[in-house]
């Protein structure tokens, strides 16, 4: 559920992989931003807006991506390069579990804007907590993995 108000102003984030040698792209907008921005009269103004509701209780709103789970990373990229960001993520078996919004979450390993999937479950909720000097947004999305492989008889 993308912010609205505010959303021309807050930079956008792509997410690239490439299954069966074919690219794709996928466009994540904001669920959360704290944003300064010069108005249409040269003003300054300040902005938060936001999406009330935490990752965990949305995961059907979520962005959804499905890969194999021969696919280990994502490659992350946004319209406009933030100084900093961070990955944290939560299986999908922790969600609609109010405890695990603030305790249960792990950092993921990001190398050269390269977002490392973890082993293990079968899908997981993310959240990209990106940092730039107007200000911060958050972004959401879910990854499910699946089995590519067949059984032969």
């Amino acid at each position: 559920m993308p912010i609205t108000i505010i959303s021309k102003y807050i930079p956008v984030m792509y997410i690239y992989y490439i299954i069966d040698d074919k690219p794709i792209t996928v466009c994540v907008e904001g669920n959360y931003a704290s944003w300064k921005y010069m108005d249409e009269h040269g003003m300054e103004s300040h902005t938060i807006a936001e999406n009330l509701s935490h990752p965990l209780d949305i995961v059907d709103l979520l962005t959804k991506i499905k890969i194999p789970y021969s696919v280990r990373t994502l490659k992350l990229s946004f319209s406009f390069r933030p100084t900093s960001y961070k990955v944290l993520y939560w299986p999908e078996c922790y969600a609609g579990i109010r405890e695990n919004y603030y305790t249960n979450y792990k950092y993921s390993d990001v190398m050269k804007d390269n977002l490392i999937i973890p082993l293990g479950e079968s899908g997981y909720i993310f959240q990209v907590q990106a940092t730039w000097p107007q200000g911060e947004a958050y972004y959401d999305f879910y990854v499910s993995k699946y089995n590519t492989y067949s059984i032969m008889v």
